[in-house]
């Protein structure tokens, strides 16, 4: 009688044991679904956002048509720094390699960004091959915003700085001409 109950009770242990271990290997897989799932999402959105820029790129070319005389006849705005030069692009490209490639005086699209989840008044900055190399800051973006309709906006490098530096910055001057 002993040596039934000690066989019941020895395999009473080892499907508890095997519960437990399907059940361990059952939600690391769970996990390891969610992980991919996320990522998944994060290249989707991430796409999307590629997908918006490309369109946002395409109704602002780079010079928007501008020639010597318009932008002659173009109104400074202000000088400021762009704010955000140390992240990545939303291509991926890291905007520093961007800003080695910027000449002084060069012309920069400004891309009003509505959708933009952290602030409505962002207002993107572009190069001439439309990767982006930051945005103005929030201050100058949410006076410039409201404007948009009634302007065409736009900005020329006054200085890369920081090229002794690890981490480059870059002073523009923003510009504005009437529609």
């Amino acid at each position: 009688m002993n040596s039934l109950i000690s066989i019941i009770l020895i395999a009473v242990i080892i499907w508890g044991y095997l519960s437990f271990k399907k059940n361990k290997e059952l939600k690391e897989k769970e996990n390891l679904l969610k992980k991919l799932e996320k990522r998944r999402e994060e290249r989707e959105k991430k796409k999307q956002k590629e997908k918006e820029f490309e369109a946002n790129r395409t109704k602002l070319t780079y010079n928007q048509g501008y020639n010597i005389d318009s932008i002659v006849k173009a109104e400074v705005v202000t000088d400021t720094k762009v704010a955000g030069v140390s992240h990545n692009s939303i291509s991926g490209k890291p905007r520093q390699q961007i800003l080695r490639t910027l000449n002084s005086r060069e012309i920069l699209d400004l891309i009003p960004e509505p959708d933009n989840p952290h602030d409505p008044n962002a207002i993107m900055v572009t190069n001439k091959d439309g990767f982006d190399v930051g945005y103005l800051p929030k201050s100058i973006a949410k006076e410039i915003s409201p404007k948009t309709n009634d302007f065409d906006f736009f900005a020329i490098v006054n200085s890369v700085t920081g090229w002794d530096m690890p981490t480059k910055g870059l002073n523009i001057k923003v510009l504005r001409l009437p529609k």
